[in-house]
Parts: structure tokens; C-alpha cells; sequence
């Protein structure tokens, strides 16, 4: 559920550093709207199974914390999170630039690499790939290399931004 929420919450807001903060601040601005729906497929690499997994679905985000993260094939469900304070009076803190050292790589594709300085984030991944397109700066994927050699990616389609979202997708 937690990294669910990390490639969510990476998906709409990029963190930054010193050095390369001009380029990641225009990816943040491009990214950030008030509600955005993208159609995803994430594909599981794990070394355990002799196939990926293969998942298919949408999310749906309003800001500033809400999300809903619906997989409709090969097994339906949905995770919703509606900005509420959990019963544990803790919530899930978006990381930011001191969290991770970044790397740019620009080309036919602009790559943006993250590897995790927080502790609870470096038992999490090894690093993330957000691959962005240069000309609208939209990151179309996320890729969450696990430490072991498993990976995760999820690839946005489809994506529309400051659309109308019915606010029963955010209902619990």
C-alpha cells in the first residue's frame, strides 16, 4: 500500500535538487494540476515467478491528496485515498529533494534518476526512473527498481489534466 502510494504521489509531484532544480521545477509544474486521469499498466518483475505480472487500470487524482487507484484487469481493485487524517494520526509525508539524490539524463527521452538518501525509502528501492517527455515534460513512466532485482514499472496513458472528476471516486 505504501509504495502504491509513493508511485502516486511521484507520478503528480517530483522532487527536486540544487543542481538540476531548474529542469525538475518545470517538470513539477507540468505535472501538478488540479485533477488528472491517466489510464496505467504496471508490469511486476520478480525473480520468484517465471512470468511478470501484468496489471491494468486508472488513477484518478484531485489535489491536493486525493487519489483513486482503480486495477481493473487481471483482478479488480480499488484503493482510494480522500485526504482524510487515518485513525493512527499519521500520514504518508511525500518525499522531497533532501530525500533523494537526482540525475538527469536528457536525449530522445529525458530520464530522471532518484536514489533514495531516507532510510525507510532505501529498504524500499534501490532507485526510480521517471522517464519524462521533453517537449510537455509529462512523466509517461515510473520505474521502482527493488533492491533484491525486482522491479515495478508503470506506464501513463491517456492522461488528461484539470478534467472533471465525479467526487464519488474519492468516497471510501
Amino acid at each position: 500500500m505504501r509504495k502504491l502510494l509513493l508511485y502516486i504521489c511521484l507520478f503528480i509531484g517530483l522532487t527536486a535538487s540544487a543542481q538540476e532544480n531548474d529542469l525538475l521545477q518545470r517538470i513539477r509544474e507540468a505535472n501538478l494540476k488540479n485533477t488528472l486521469r491517466a489510464d496505467f499498466t504496471q508490469v511486476r518483475h520478480t525473480q520468484l515467478l517465471a512470468e511478470d505480472l501484468i496489471s491494468t487500470g486508472f488513477v484518478a487524482l484531485q489535489a491536493p491528496d486525493k487519489v483513486h487507484w482503480e486495477v481493473q484487469k487481471p483482478v479488480s481493485r480499488v484503493t482510494v485515498f480522500n485526504g482524510d487524517i487515518p485513525q493512527n494520526n499519521r500520514r504518508f509525508r511525500l518525499p522531497s529533494e533532501k530525500d533523494f539524490t537526482v540525475t538527469s539524463l536528457e536525449g530522445e527521452e529525458l530520464s530522471v534518476i532518484l536514489k533514495p538518501r531516507r532510510r525507510d525509502l532505501a529498504q524500499l528501492f534501490s532507485q526510480i526512473v521517471l522517464k519524462v517527455d521533453p517537449k510537455t515534460l509529462s512523466v509517461h513512466s515510473v520505474l521502482l527498481s527493488g533492491l533484491d532485482g525486482d522491479w515495478t514499472q508503470i506506464t501513463f496513458t491517456k492522461v488528461q489534466a484539470d478534467v472533471d472528476l465525479p467526487q464519488s471516486l474519492f468516497e471510501l
